[in-house]
């Protein structure tokens, strides 16, 4: 029965750790960066109840490790967005996007080399069911009047930032105890505090047994 209970806390933490690496390498698919980031919440709040239990059984004393959601604000904010999607609504996000093109592409060989001029359009709201983003904003080459030739785009570099949206109150509360809102910041800083969690935990059972 030992092992088995031990195989628990390994097994929850493998899930968390997978659902963490889908989550990081998901950048572009709206409706897959909210799935991975529910689950990963969901995860995440379930490791320090498993390794509670999972203590207790193997050693017959009982850890709290009910105090871990207060380490820092990033856990307070992960722990109040899962029961706000679980009891509440579903957590949506927006997007900020920032795209970024060589200024000798845009204004010749007279420009700096290395130079690059940049755009970014913050708090835009993004279909949750949908697969992928619309194109976005761009850049373009203009003839001597100033008229937008759209046969001529520039070549850009993109990036998405995927963001919680303050759509509640409940939501405004969690997003106010983290210094970010970014779904790939918050999931990373909460995997490492739950990781650091799960090494402490595997060593004071290392210790016992």
């Amino acid at each position: 029965m030992g092992m088995a209970s031990r195989l628990d806390g390994e097994v929850a933490f493998q899930d968390l750790t997978h659902s963490f690496e889908a989550l990081q390498e998901e950048r572009s698919s709206p409706v897959q960066v909210r799935r991975l980031f529910v689950d990963f919440l969901r995860f995440a709040v379930q490791l320090p109840w498993i390794l509670e239990k999972e203590f207790k059984a193997i050693t017959g004393e009982k850890p709290s490790y009910k105090g871990f959601w207060d380490t820092n604000g990033v856990t307070k904010c992960c722990k109040a967005l899962r029961h706000v999607n679980e009891h509440d609504l579903p957590v949506r996000l927006k997007c900020d996007e920032t795209i970024s093109a060589s200024q000798r592409d845009l204004v010749g060989p007279r420009a700096p080399a290395g130079r690059r001029l940049s755009l970014r359009a913050e708090g835009q709201a993004i279909d949750p069911l949908t697969e992928e983003l619309s194109p976005g904003i761009g850049f373009y080459l203009a003839d001597a009047d100033g008229a937008i030739d759209l046969t001529r785009p520039v070549a850009t570099k993109r990036r998405t930032d995927f963001v919680i949206d303050a759509t509640t109150e409940r939501i405004k509360r969690a997003l106010a105890l983290a210094p970010t809102a970014d779904v790939h910041d918050l999931s990373a800083t909460c995997y490492s505090s739950l990781k650091a969690l799960y090494e402490g935990h595997s060593a004071g059972l290392a210790q016992r047994i």
